[in-house]
């Protein structure tokens, strides 16, 4: 079963719109790029590049040979008992994703 996605989309706002994960509560963009930790487990700010701490997450954008978007393969190949994909439409900045686990995801 593919993981669930969840879409919202920033309109209107003045400032810096930050995500943080709802399992741990760690803001998941830095000064420094993404804040990964055992509940974020990838994240992709629509450049088509997933940073990731996971190993499983490598491998499976490694098995994949369909040519689909990064996020999309992930979204279909991944089941996680918990986990979700967090998707925010930034309008002209694109759309970045965001996933989470209520565990790590080795």
């Amino acid at each position: 079963m593919p993981l669930p996605v969840i879409m919202i989309r920033e309109e209107g706002v003045d400032v810096d719109l930050v995500i943080h994960c709802p399992f741990s509560g760690v803001p998941v963009d830095g000064y420094d790029g993404p804040c990964l930790s055992d509940t974020v487990f990838f994240v992709d700010h629509g450049h088509g590049e997933v940073d990731t701490n996971s190993q499983t997450v490598r491998q499976v954008l490694e098995l994949d040979e369909s040519g689909d978007y990064p996020v999309a393969v992930l979204i279909r190949e991944l089941t996680l008992p918990g986990a979700f994909v967090l998707q925010v439409d930034h309008g002209w900045n694109g759309v970045f994703s965001y996933g989470f686990s209520p565990v790590r995801v080795a």
